[in-house]
């Protein structure tokens, strides 16, 4: 995997940092209640109109140049970064999904040989997490654990979620998500039924 950085003298001898195209205001040297009075504006419509135009096409060279080095960054091996959506759809009040292979699958499409992935759950009463394999009828230790610290069943079901955390970060290697065989990625449902999505992010 490599990683492209970006100098400053790189970025000024690729025509990434422009000079301002607005020439800087020159104050005179009188007090600081006068001083706005040295400021002249521009009455001159044309001239406005004619930095105004300079500034837009300014602007439209520098987005087409940053895809132009995007494309470059690609070609030459450099990190390319994907976001993809599991949806889920929970019929419980608490329920565990196992959302390994879908996530694996997604890993095998993008064909990613050796990089990372992020898996993020952007709902408050929802989390993600990596352990050991169980039966998803079966509720596993880390529930039990949480009912200890959370034995209220009318408690904020965002308290058990946030314990649990919204992230995890797995790594690829020859295509493959590196895990013990016995582990699982396990989406946690804390306040069902209800129509979730995953978010996963994927780079080599």
């Amino acid at each position: 995997m490599m990683t492209h950085l970006w100098t400053i003298g790189s970025l000024r001898s690729s025509g990434m940092l422009f000079t301002p195209i607005f020439p800087p205001l020159k104050l005179s040297h009188q007090s600081a209640e006068n001083v706005s009075h040295s400021l002249t504006p521009l009455r001159d419509e044309t001239v406005v109109n004619s930095r105004a135009k300079l500034f837009i096409g300014t602007c439209e060279a520098f987005v087409k140049l940053l895809h132009s080095h995007a494309q470059t960054a690609k070609k030459e091996g450099c990190a390319v970064g994907f976001v993809r959506e599991i949806a889920i759809e929970t019929t419980e009040r608490e329920q565990l999904v196992d959302i390994t292979d879908k996530v694996q699958n997604l890993v095998t499409e993008l064909n990613i040989k050796d990089g990372f992935v992020c898996v993020y759950v952007p709902h408050t009463s929802a989390a993600v997490s990596i352990h050991r394999e169980v039966n998803v009828a079966d509720r596993p230790k880390l529930d039990e654990m949480l009912d200890k610290i959370n034995p209220d069943p009318q408690a904020p079901h965002y308290t058990k979620a946030a314990l649990v955390a919204p992230t995890e970060v797995l790594i690829v290697k020859d295509g493959k998500l590196v895990m013990d065989p016995d582990q699982r990625i396990y989406f946690y449902e804390f306040d069902g039924p209800k129509h979730r999505k995953v978010v996963v992010y994927v780079t080599d």
